[in-house]
């Protein structure tokens, strides 16, 4: 009887099934199969994972194969009758997959990788990861696809880059390096990518090992929006320069930036001055944080920064006089504590209108918590300190930084330094207008003898 429910009534149940119980639904029933297969929001939400066990029942299953699946993964990892089984499974699909992603899709042929490619009419997306061909291209081109719009390369060598050229539909670029292991890829076949796809308009660039491309020389293309982790130009210790030849090159051009991070030191400043400034963006965004929107400057309240951005983020303070909260979090990186100092220890008014300091100190044995004890100093209008920092130097550090804070109201000490109650005395003499307070644990009921009930004491874990 429940067959003969209506097609949108089914379809409005399978809207709220994920896709294991899709599959099984298609396995148990051709009518919902049917249905499911028919539906372009299922088959475009719901992703096909090509397994060996989903395999098997395709070459089982002849009916399946009038299924309109749009979104595939398939991972080849798991041997060469998989990757064949799956090669053949996906070439009775081409007339209708719109997102296609390959993992470790590894040819030895240029030729394979050719015909693997032929008859996709509706391929919209294609996500490669860790993906490789042995034999090196030079002048091949993979078929023409007018419906194909953005390509994903992830760890992939630059015989993939070339492949593409020439795709008119392509709009969007995506680079991915999630981490240092696969560190960088191919500069020059990107660029000659980018090059040769003349509709070109944005690139995202996602993980640490993207930040090097900026330090190149060779920009051929223009684009209009880029999302990328990092803009940084010689960011290692000791190198004052402010090259900006990518952003130069994009100047008029590159309309929407997104950075997740901030530039690193040295130039960091100059690098963040020069995009607020001269860049010219409708948009431009840190992470989640507007701080250009429809050409206009935006009233930016808080952010954060590491040891290795602090000239950017004295350059933050200097475009954004709103900010009220900062977030300083010490790393594990070395620093040239004399070019440090250099920069923190002059008196500024930067952060007069700061309110919130807190600092995370995860440097571990480098010690480096006491090395910016003239940056503290320099926030001396706070209400609010946050320090969470296993340095024993703690109590000497506060006792010289406490007493300018001299509106301090809220503090917050996460450490498991030695002398707690010696700090506690430290806080108590240097900071008068305290009212509320959090402290270890075992220390709460000390600290509520110390500050008496006037005092609001709370545990910080």
């Amino acid at each position: 009887m429940l067959l003969t429910l209506p097609e949108y009534v089914w379809l409005h149940i399978f809207d709220h099934l994920d896709f294991a119980s899709l599959w099984m639904m298609m396995l148990l029933s051709p009518i919902c199969a049917q249905y499911i297969g028919s539906s372009v929001k299922l088959m475009l939400r719901h992703q096909l994972t090509l397994t060996a066990g989903k395999c098997e029942t395709f070459k089982k299953r002849a009916d399946l194969s009038n299924i309109q699946f749009r979104n595939v993964f398939a991972k080849s990892s798991q041997g060469y009758e998989h990757l064949k089984q799956f090669t053949k499974i996906i070439k009775n699909m081409k007339g209708s997959i719109e997102i296609l992603e390959l993992e470790d899709f590894k040819r030895n042929q240029i030729s394979e990788v050719l015909d693997f490619f032929q008859g996709f009419e509706k391929l919209r997306i294609l996500k490669f990861k860790n993906c490789q061909i042995s034999e090196e291209v030079k002048f091949q081109h993979l078929p023409a696809m007018p419906s194909l719009v953005e390509v994903t390369f992830e760890k992939c060598d630059g015989n993939f880059f070339k492949l593409f050229h020439r795709q008119e539909g392509i709009t969007k670029i995506t680079i991915q390096n999630p981490d240092w292991t696969w560190n960088g890829f191919s500069h020059d076949d990107f660029n000659d990518l980018v090059k040769a796809l003349p509709n070109i308009d944005s690139i995202i660039m996602d993980g640490s090992g993207t930040g090097s491309y900026f330090d190149c020389d060779r920009f051929p293309y223009k684009i209009r929006r880029l999302d990328t982790s990092m803009i940084t130009f010689h960011w290692y210790v000791g190198i004052r320069t402010a090259r900006k030849t990518f952003l130069e090159a994009q100047k008029g051009f590159l309309k929407e930036l997104v950075i997740h991070q901030l530039p690193y030191d040295f130039d960091g400043g100059n690098v963040l001055k020069f995009i607020i400034e001269q860049m010219g963006l409708d948009q431009f965004y840190y992470g989640k944080i507007p701080l250009i929107y429809d050409r206009k400057i935006q009233p930016v309240l808080e952010f954060m920064a590491t040891e290795i951005q602090l000239c950017a983020m004295f350059e933050m303070f200097r475009q954004f006089p709103t900010i009220k909260s900062f977030k300083l979090h010490l790393c594990q990186t070395d620093v040239d504590s004399s070019e440090i100092e250099m920069l923190i220890n002059p008196r500024t008014e930067l952060f007069s209108n700061a309110e919130n300091l807190e600092i995370l100190d995860t440097s571990g044995y480098r010690r480096i918590f006491g090395v910016f004890l003239g940056l503290y100093k320099n926030f001396r209008n706070i209400k609010s300190l946050k320090i969470q920092s296993p340095d024993s130097n703690i109590n000497v550090l506060l006792q010289e930084f406490l007493p300018v804070m001299t509106n301090l109201k809220e503090i917050s000490i996460d450490s498991k330094a030695p002398r707690e109650m010696e700090r506690l005395d430290i806080i108590r003499i240097n900071v008068p207008g305290l009212t509320k307070l959090w402290v270890d644990a075992d220390y709460v009921q000390q600290a509520k003898n110390i500050f008496g009930l006037g005092i609001e004491v709370n545990a910080t874990n």
